[in-house]
């Protein structure tokens, strides 16, 4: 799954240090269920009762009186008129023969039963495995009008162990059937069941213990399609026409399957999957394997019926209901490919189509394993919590991360779409076809196509050099994360679906990624890749863990150090400073400490790593040597005449370098004598290493700002904007204190060389990163009231509001934060309005992240409001906020509306949703006073659950006790050397 990182790429700023990443009610059951609420809160029980013998039979008879049964109703047009409306639950659900036959219902009301007291039968987050699921046979109806989806499903399961309990997983839906019928179709007597809401889970209890064998479980159920953008949800839109139209759409990961049809819903219970959707004849039906044929009813609904799926894991099963268009293509041995989308916005779908087409082939050649099934559609989705979904055969994504219009939407986005595109299809392998045992292990999905995506985005436009940004978004935002003592290890204990959300985070997708790029450089790239192919085909279609993955690996490295060097940095969280200190001329002593940015801190338990270090000097020579986690020393041996050596070549391993200060001074002054003898990697590493070295009180600052004063002679868009990202750190905490305008004279000077270099107009000349370094510059100009940049933004605003002159769309977010900052009242309500009408989704997303410039107050809050009034869709509300969070003026009204509406918040986002961490960091990242500290922690001490936010609270109380420490101490140096830097 992509998280939705639109915001901070918009801009081309890394902004590492400030960004990431309902109710049960049980109705009586129909054939011989009876039910009685228990007193206990959260449970609903249901007792066996005797069965009428005058009852019509539906999944617990024999076959031949099923087949009566079925040519009876056949000849009733009484079944005709029903078919598709009610709920059903017989063994033949997932066939074309047998779509019409319908469930019995009570004619007579149950008699009372005594509760069943608490505790539940089964009191664990994890299902018990005696029982395991083997085939899926799935029956919906979603009324896209009453919104209310009835439906049923029978379950193929194997018991292993005899068992009195069968546990499966349901949410806020109602049973109005359950049966198990055992391998020679006869029912198997329930003493009752019980649903337990805050466990999510359905406990089916047996009259008497069951042995092993296969068993049939088969329920019907019905809820209410919900607008909370998980499980199985409805979404709106407007198509040409003005007219509001309704899909039905899903998103599973990590535990919503079981909002949409009762399962065992862990991903090592893996299963195929058949489904029948019923729906009106205006919509159609997309699944994860292709349409077998659809059926009509004489009452205006239509079924469609599909292929059985291979297996997989209950997270990954997807179906979409729709008036969407498509476009479609065969590609090698009839693998059928299409893109889906409102009809208006079909053309847009363009770009996603051609890297799908493209990508798609060229990951069949780098994972040595063919894709498997027959299609893959991708679908655009208007309301959506991620950024897309990589459901197997049918991805889903956010509008925004897939929907491109040529001379509207930015070349930043452009690459953005390509990285989902290309991350969505890397899981098809990764994640699909071997997927994780348990959420533990999440990074094998994330880190893996966190990875893989920049491999393939480069395969689909060298140009554009995204080994180079691997550098900016995926190792400076995880090393700025891992950290922090609230930082995980990668592989990390969750049970709770709220502690699962909270792990899709850059450490399992950015330290993820940065671990296999540092395994890839040291194994070498060919047998790395040779690994990972054994690793797949070892392992297709189950289940997998780490350990599993570095015995593949292993086998490819002569030394056998794959899995202990990788648990160092999988099962233990943060990562090394590697000091490397000249003792003499000819010996530097290497050691390692874990790095932590709080000053002064000293971890309990001391934490080592076996380190690939890699190195080179003034000679040109590379190096390589290997440091255990044998807490000894090492020594290298260098010439006598080396002035300097650099470690961590291109920043290929996830470690920090520092140096004495000798050393530091001789790499300053190679710097401003020829930058260019490092490589844009290696001068980013060394401003990122020098910034968080000196925060954490490793480094004089002085030291530190010296070596980043060569900046003005670079052009290289990853240096600079790694020096933009941690200048703005310091910009953000000074910003309430006396320092700020002596900080923006500072920046203005070193941004008027680049502006005046660069302009606000492209040539044809202009590399990739060229233009992003046009925008990043531009844009924090504007930010931060550069008075030249400021005026010639609102003179093109003008001309383009006024005269409808074009501009380059790439700077539309400098231009319009100027107009929103700067300009007058009207043309904030000119982009507010424009935000409004516009039906190009990435001309809202630039235009929401604009509006959040503005330096009025009223106007701020007012925006704020807009985020619960309809006008601002739930999937984009953190941006809002991020986007006035992100303001200086804004940054404290934010803050009071996040602790206003908390309640509010956390009810909308805070159940498995990604985004309320988001928020909870935007809104805190710039506070850096005792005051607002307090403040802060007493606000959480007294609101400490925040769902899937809740671990991001503890991240936010940490950096803003780093902020207040950081500001104490260094205040005065940082004045002082702006001091020495002013013309």
């Amino acid at each position: 799954m992509a998280t939705d990182r639109s915001y901070r790429q918009l801009k081309n700023i890394q902004d590492d240090d400030f960004s990431d990443e309902e109710n049960n009610a049980f109705a009586p059951l129909a054939g011989h269920q009876q039910q009685q609420s228990s007193g206990g809160g959260g449970t609903t029980t249901f007792r066996g009762g005797k069965r009428s013998q005058s009852t019509v039979r539906s999944c617990g008879r024999s076959r031949s009186t099923c087949i009566v049964f079925m040519a009876l109703i056949l000849v009733l047009a009484i079944a005709v008129v029903s078919s598709f409306a009610r709920p059903r639950c017989s063994r033949d659900v997932g066939s074309t023969t047998n779509i019409y036959t319908t469930v019995a219902q009570h004619t007579t009301k149950p008699p009372p039963i005594n509760p069943t007291p608490s505790p539940w039968p089964w009191n664990s987050v994890r299902l018990p495995t005696d029982v395991i699921p083997t085939s899926y046979r799935i029956f919906l109806h979603p009324n896209l009008t009453t919104y209310d989806v009835t439906g049923s499903v029978i379950i193929n399961a194997t018991v292993q162990n005899p068992t009195k309990l069968l546990v499966l997983h349901a949410k806020n839906m109602t049973f109005s059937k359950v049966e198990v019928l055992d391998a020679s179709k006869q029912n198997i007597p329930l003493d009752k069941y019980v649903l337990n809401e805050k466990l999510e889970q359905a406990d089916i209890v047996f009259v008497n213990e069951i042995k092993n064998g296969k068993i049939e479980i088969c329920i019907n159920f019905t809820y209410v399609l919900n607008d909370g953008l998980a499980g199985f949800y409805r979404s709106t839109y407007v198509d040409e026409n003005g007219v509001t139209k309704t899909i039905a759409t899903t998103q599973f990961e990590a535990s919503d399957a079981r909002a949409a049809f009762p399962c065992f819903d862990e991903p090592g219970f893996k299963a195929t999957f058949k489904l029948n959707m019923v729906r009106e004849p205006q919509y159609h039906t997309l699944f994860n394997m292709p349409l077998v044929n659809t059926t009509s009813s004489s009452d205006n609904l239509e079924m469609d019926v599909f292929e059985k799926s291979f297996e997989m894991s209950t997270y990954l099963v997807a179906f979409v209901v729709s008036e969407f268009e498509n476009k479609t293509s065969t590609i090698r041995d009839g693998l059928k490919i299409g893109v889906h989308a409102p009809g208006r916005q079909i053309d847009e779908m363009d770009l996603a189509f051609e890297v799908l087409n493209k990508t798609i082939q060229f990951y069949e050649d780098y994972f040595g394993v063919p894709y498997p099934l027959p299609k893959q559609d991708m679908v655009a989705i208007p309301d959506f919590a991620a950024g897309a979904m990589e459901n197997w055969g049918l991805i889903t994504y956010r509008q925004v991360d897939v929907l491109y219009k040529e001379h509207v939407t930015t070349l930043q986005q452009q690459q953005r779409i390509s990285i989902v595109v290309t991350h969505e299809l890397a899981h098809q392998w990764f994640g699909n076809l071997v997927t994780m045992k348990w959420w533990n292990d999440l990074w094998l999905n994330e880190g893996f196509a966190s990875y893989v995506e920049y491999v393939g985005t480069d395969n689909w436009n060298k140009d554009w050099h995204m080994m180079d940004q691997f550098i900016l978004y995926a190792t400076h935002t995880a090393m700025a994360m891992d950290c922090l003592q609230s930082s995980h290890p990668i592989s990390v204990n969750v049970q709770e679906p709220s502690q699962i959300a909270a792990v899709f985070d850059a450490i399992s997708y950015d330290k993820g990624a940065c671990i296999i790029r540092m395994l890839q450089a040291y194994l070498g790239k060919e047998k790395f890749l040779t690994g990972l192919k054994q690793y797949l085909n070892n392992h297709a279609y189950g289940n997998a863990d780490s350990d599993d993955l570095w015995k593949a690996l292993s086998k490819q490295d002569d030394g056998g150090e794959v899995k202990k060097m990788m648990d160092t940095w999988t099962i233990q969280q943060g990562y090394p400073v590697v000091n490397m200190s000249r003792d003499n001329e000819k010996n530097i002593t290497v050691s390692q400490k874990q790095f932590l940015l709080k000053d002064g801190y000293t971890p309990g338990k001391k934490s080592l790593w076996v380190i690939p270090l890699t190195y080179t000097d003034d000679s040109g020579e590379e190096y390589s040597t290997v440091i255990q986690n044998d807490d000894q020393d090492s020594n290298i041996e260098i010439a006598s005449s080396v002035k300097w050596f650099k470690g961590n070549l291109g920043q290929a391993g996830f470690y920090r370098v520092n140096y004495n200060d000798d050393n530091w001074n001789s790499l300053s002054d190679q710097l401003w004598t020829d930058h260019t003898v490092f490589t844009p990697a290696d001068r980013a590493s060394l401003i990122d290493d020098a910034h968080y070295l000196a925060r954490a009180g490793m480094l004089d600052y002085s030291i530190t700002l010296n070596l980043g004063s060569y900046i003005a002679k670079d052009e290289d868009y990853v240096p600079i904007t790694t020096l933009l990202s941690r200048f703005r750190y310091i910009g953000v905490m000074l910003q309430k204190t006396g320092d700020y305008n002596l900080y923006r004279k500072y920046m203005w000077q070193i941004l008027t060389t680049w502006k005046n270099k660069l302009n606000w107009n492209e040539t044809k000349e202009d590399s990739h990163l060229t233009k992003f370094l046009r925008v990043s510059v531009l844009s924090l100009a504007v930010e931060l009231g550069h008075e030249s940049a400021i005026a010639e933004a609102i003179d093109i605003f003008n001309d383009w509001k006024n005269n409808n002159m074009s501009f380059d769309v790439n700077l539309k977010y400098p231009v319009y934060c100027a107009a929103a900052r700067n300009g007058f009242e009207s043309d904030w309500e000119f982009l507010w309005d424009r935000y409004q009408k516009t039906k190009v989704v990435s001309e809202k997303t630039v235009i929401m992240s604009a509006l959040g410039c503005t330096r009025d107050i009223s106007i701020i809050n007012r925006y704020l409001d807009s985020v619960f009034d309809d006008s601002v869709r739930l999937q984009d509300i953190g941006q809002v906020i991020g986007s006035v969070a992100a303001n200086p003026i804004g940054a404290r009204p934010a803050w009071l509306f996040l602790m206003e509406n908390w309640d509010t918040f956390l009810q909308k986002l805070g159940s498995t949703s990604f985004s309320f961490g988001n928020i909870i960091s935007s809104c805190t990242s710039s506070i850096a006073s005792n005051i607002e500290y307090r403040e802060a922690k007493q606000f959480f001490d007294d609101h400490s659950d925040a769902g899937s936010g809740t671990r991001e609270i503890s991240k936010a109380l940490e950096k803003m006790e780093i902020n207040v420490n950081w500001l104490t101490k260094n205040k005065r140096t940082i004045r002082e050397w702006f001091f020495s830097q002013m013309n």
